[in-house]
């Protein structure tokens, strides 16, 4: 889904930044610090100092940011498990010559979970696939995405996600460097192999993978190709929220191991690449590294069982350095491939989940509105266990409590004319436990409920012109006694008529019953008050309106 960027990471005096909407190139920010565009900058800033206090420190940002590097992949795989920190001179990364032309893609579903602006968008894309191997291609995504979702938090969490696969048809199969250093093929995405001299490293054009992924999903928020070779190799990349892997099964394991980077902005726990002794003096950004070797940061968790096998602790080692610094578990996925990841992992990814969606889909009164009592209200949320909880002036209400319909009978229980109603939807997995975190999995929802709400609203229908081919009308809605946040009004034009342009309101059509609601300008209305929207139909000669309601009301 399209989203401003994310996160801003802090780590020895460096900026990273996820960018859902990416730019190739696109420089970083010093002065900014991007949160979920639905969530108050206050809360995150709380959040950010809370975890100041209970950490000891979050790294003070530079003056300046660092200047854009290019894109390079930061780690190689091997069969064994083991992952290895590296470095590529710009110069070796593969990239697709000017002279081929962009190949034919196509966009397939593999997993659509719900609507694409609240829900994470996940974008496989095939390299080296030509036309006659694409059903073979979707074959492997389908695989690939199964595996995935057999680890935790992905297999709790996959109705968060849309899968989708994009086809590109290859003018040659297979890819570079398989399987030898001298082997070439024209593939769109550039996919090779040797990549910086490595053999397992699998290098791509990044910003070609972008350019066909955003063609295709506009929002997607990870990429991840798949190249047309079952020789073992995959590479993570640090700056484009971009992962390779092959066809060879035990790749898989490598997606997983990015997403824990690209998602929950998490650290390699492996000891070896960079400097023996930690070089960083301040607390890391990462949720699974630290230099404490109390390991407080996680203390929540100290000495639960861990799917490896072991104990929360804090172990020295971790983040390419092997003294001075300290990881939660003795291994996890983010160490080692062939792991789990570590209840701290899990539990960042659960928490990055919810910063990229809401709890709760749609609701069936505008939020923040006054709500007609005797209609119903109804809560829409994402499709994991959830809980939610009703307060009347802020009062708990136990008897509603899982409900996510509240009929009339519910309003007029409470013996109010008019109510403040306060709803909260929230994940209460086991997985989480760090308090900071607890707000992101939380949503809260308000309204004005009146028995009488709207009552004494109306709203009348006036034909301004009609010719031989069309006609135009206004609408008027005016509040009652009682002021109105928002307004709804619907009606059915008789058969073979239809409206076909509006002005001053949103409109929504089943069948011949036609509903049109407030624009963000002109919800508000005040007792006596009126406010006005238009619409254009045809054919000409319309005989009017019926059964028209505002606010779920008769319009007079």
């Amino acid at each position: 889904m399209p989203r401003p960027p994310h996160t801003i990471a802090i780590r020895d005096g460096r900026y990273s930044r996820r960018d859902y909407d990416w730019n190739p190139g696109a420089p970083f920010s010093s002065s900014m610090f991007f949160n979920r565009e639905d969530r108050l900058n206050v809360r995150a800033l709380a959040a950010v100092l809370a975890a100041a206090s209970m950490y000891a420190a979050l790294v003070a940002a530079p003056a300046v940011a660092a200047p854009a590097k290019p894109d390079v992949p930061h780690e190689v795989f091997s069969p064994d498990g083991t992952i290895k920190h590296v470095e590529v001179d710009p110069a070796d990364l593969p990239k697709v010559p000017k002279s081929l032309v962009a190949a034919p893609s196509r966009l397939k579903e593999v997993e659509i979970n719900g609507p694409s602006d609240n829900r994470i968008d996940l974008v496989f894309l095939g390299d080296g696939y030509t036309a006659a191997e694409q059903t073979a291609y979707g074959t492997e995504i389908d695989a690939a995405w199964a595996t995935m979702t057999e680890r935790e938090p992905y297999k709790s969490y996959r109705k968060l996600f849309n899968v989708w696969r994009i086809e590109i048809d290859s003018p040659q199969s297979g890819v570079s460097g398989d399987p030898t250093a001298d082997v070439h093929v024209d593939s769109p995405l550039a996919s090779a192999f040797w990549c910086g001299g490595t053999e397992r490293l699998l290098c791509v054009d990044t910003t070609k993978a972008w350019e066909y992924a955003q063609a295709l999903v506009p929002g997607a928020d990870q990429v991840l190709v798949q190249a047309n070779s079952t020789k073992y190799g995959g590479a993570g990349y640090s700056g484009s929220d971009v992962g390779t892997f092959s066809r060879n099964p035990l790749s898989r394991e490598v997606v997983l191991h990015e997403l824990g980077h690209s998602q929950g902005d998490l650290a390699d726990e492996y000891d070896y690449g960079g400097p023996e002794q930690y070089p960083g003096t301040s607390e890391p950004y990462a949720a699974n590294v630290t230099i404490d070797s109390t390991g407080a940061k996680w203390g929540v968790w100290l000495g639960e069982a861990t799917p490896d096998g072991g104990i929360i602790g804090a172990f020295e080692g971790g983040d390419y350095s092997r003294f001075g610094v300290w990881r939660p578990s003795e291994n996890s996925l983010m160490r080692n491939l062939n792991q789990d990841f570590g209840l701290v992992n899990r539990e960042k990814l659960v928490q990055s989940f919810y910063g990229e969606i809401n709890p709760v889909d749609s609701v069936s009164s505008p939020e923040g509105g006054t709500h007609n009592a005797t209609q119903p209200l109804t809560v829409t949320t994402v499709d994991v266990p959830l809980t939610i909880k009703w307060q009347v002036d802020g009062v708990a209400v136990p008897a509603w409590n899982g409900k996510k319909t509240l009929t009339p009978a519910d309003f007029a229980s409470t013996g109010k004319s008019t109510f403040a109603l306060k709803g909260t939807v929230t994940d209460e997995t086991a997985m989480v436990r760090n308090p900071i975190y607890k707000p992101d999995l939380t949503q809260t929802l308000s309204w004005t409920v009146g028995q009488n709400s709207s009552t004494n609203a109306s709203a009348a229908f006036t034909k301004t012109a009609d010719w031989g081919s069309g006609f135009e009308a206004s609408v008027s809605v005016k509040a009652g006694s009682t002021a109105l946040t928002s307004w709804t009004v619907e009606f059915d034009v008789p058969a073979g008529f239809s409206v076909t342009s509006t002005w001053d309101a949103n409109r929504t059509q089943n069948n011949t019953r036609y509903t049109f609601t407030n624009k963000p300008y002109n919800g508000s209305v005040n007792p006596g008050q009126t406010v006005t929207f238009g619409l254009g139909g045809s054919p000409g000669n319309f005989p009017g309106i019926s059964n028209c309601k505002v606010n779920g009301n008769p319009c007079s």
